[in-house]
């Protein structure tokens, strides 16, 4: 403290001299503050600042003001900050300490960074302790460290509103309460996970939807508008796969006057909607679940036991299966969930037994497909372009494992072995009775396990990696589909 004593003692002869007319006689009574080495002053105190709503704020906010008029001639101020302690928190959470300019105002985005740290997003007032410090200088640029004591910081984080749950309505499911259907979404706050989806499937071209709120429908006003009621496109009728989401407030066509444009679909077809209520976006992906029919799974064409080997989905209409696709079990069709057992509808190459490396498409006496040759290959159908192509995978010699089962919660992580379908490619019914966590692994030992930070209600597919993080599985019974080679996964429900 040796600095503070001399600098203290040079200040207050500075502020002695400056107080002949009166005006800074406090400044003479300064009073130690240990804990920070700094001194406080009579009539040096902060002042909070009004309640601020950062969904309204610029660039910078005011959190406090500092009284000028008590500071002597010659003295300024420099490095101003504050100590902001979360209130009503546990006591674990994140004490910050950052700099303001010295007339007490804080950059928005820090102060934005600094509530969701402690929390999380959702856009309600918070309470911060900020105690401030700031250094006063003299004339000869010396400096000491003025404790200015402590103020409340009142703040609202930026957010939009999302409602606890979305409903869709449309022509797929009927315009009522009774038709909705209820999209997916995680069991965390939504704020932190503002990611709502659905699968759906359309009958016929030109089909339109919109989302209900889940407070329309606890104030049973189901097709209330406004910021927080039903959420559908800017311009009616919009049939972008992607955009931005609109509620009455902000859409810029001329809906009805209780809600805002319909997203339509154009084509017939299975669909899965994303959107994201944080930034009010979407995006739509045509989906659908293909089955390999032929000699890998013994042509079998009943839909209780030969639907085991599923294309895994790779988004846009992409999907692919990796196997050995050995001698004399190297041919197949191709049926989707609907059209599963009807040889009429199978899917498959114009040329019967075409070994060709790629290939169109056809479900019109359509003849078989055929492996280049009898090693490892993947699979690509683009149900889009309706194409095929084959491609060699570089390890031709893959790990092999005697088993592979599903291992989590549900099961107080024990193991619940698949059944191999095909060389690699595992298959087998999971029932969740409460929402958990679970992964895969092979032969009962974490040695070998796959696994990917995803909720399967948001997205039903995807890629788990060596050694990776659990994967959430709602409530439900699935069909399970696993590939120890690329890692590729689906859970569909039954």
């Amino acid at each position: 403290m040796k600095k503070y004593i001399i600098f203290s003692g040079l200040l207050m002869s500075l502020m002695l001299m400056s107080s002949c007319n009166g005006t800074y006689d406090d400044w003479a009574n300064p009073q130690h503050n240990d804990p920070e080495d700094a001194i406080t002053i009579p009539g040096f105190t902060a002042t909070a600042a009004s309640a601020i709503d950062l969904n309204k704020a610029g660039d910078s906010v005011s959190v406090f003001s500092l009284s000028s008029a008590a500071r002597p001639a010659g003295v300024t101020r420099q490095n101003t900050r504050i100590v902001m302690t979360p209130k009503d928190t546990p006591s674990d959470a994140t004490v910050t300490k950052i700099s303001t300019t010295n007339d007490g105002k804080l950059d928005s985005t820090s102060l934005q960074t600094i509530i969701n740290m402690n929390y999380g997003k959702r856009p309600v007032a918070r309470t911060y302790s900020a105690h401030v410090y700031s250094n006063a200088i003299n004339a000869n640029g010396q400096a000491i460290l003025i404790d200015a004591g402590a103020v409340d910081i009142v703040a609202t984080p930026a957010g939009p509103f999302i409602a606890s749950a979305y409903y869709l309505v449309g022509d797929m499911a009927g315009w009522d309460a009774t038709g909705m259907v209820k999209l997916s979404h995680s069991s965390k706050d939504i704020y932190e996970d503002p990611v709502f989806s659905i699968e759906f499937k359309t009958t016929a071209a030109g089909q339109n939807l919109k989302l209900i709120t889940q407070n329309n429908i606890d104030n049973n006003t189901f097709w209330n508008g406004g910021v927080q009621g039903v959420v559908g496109a800017k311009n009616n009728h919009d049939t972008s796969t992607s955009g931005s989401l609109a509620t009455t407030s902000d859409a810029t066509s001329s809906p009805t006057a209780a809600s805002p444009g319909a997203i339509q679909i154009p084509d017939a077809g299975t669909y899965l909607l994303t959107i994201n209520m944080m930034t009010y976006t979407y995006k739509i992906e045509k989906t659908n679940k293909y089955y390999l029919v032929g000699g890998l799974q013994g042509w079998t064409s009943d839909p209780a036991t030969g639907m085991t080997c599923m294309f895994y989905p790779m988004g846009n209409g992409v999907y692919s299966y990796t196997a050995n696709w050995e001698s004399g079990k190297n041919t197949l069709k191709i049926w989707d969930q609907d059209s599963f057992g009807n040889w009429g509808s199978a899917i498959g190459s114009a040329v019967d037994g075409a070994t060709d490396m790629s290939g169109s498409l056809v479900s019109t006496s359509a003849g078989a497909i055929s492996a280049p040759t009898s090693e490892y290959y993947t699979l690509t159908i683009n149900m889009s372009s309706k194409t095929y192509e084959w491609q060699k995978i570089a390890n031709q010699s893959p790990t092999a494992y005697a088993k592979v089962s599903i291992i989590g919660a549900f099961n107080g992580w024990s193991d619940q072995e698949l059944t191999q379908v095909t060389k690699h490619n595992w298959h087998g019914t999971l029932t969740q009775t409460t929402a958990g966590e679970l992964k895969f692994r092979a032969n009962d030992d974490w040695a070998d396990n796959w696994g990917i930070k995803q909720n399967i209600g948001d997205k039903y597919y995807g890629t788990a990696t060596a050694g990776g993080d659990n994967m959430t599985v709602p409530v439900g019974t699935y069909n399970v589909y696993f590939n120890d080679i690329t890692g590729q996964f689906a859970f569909v429900a039954k």
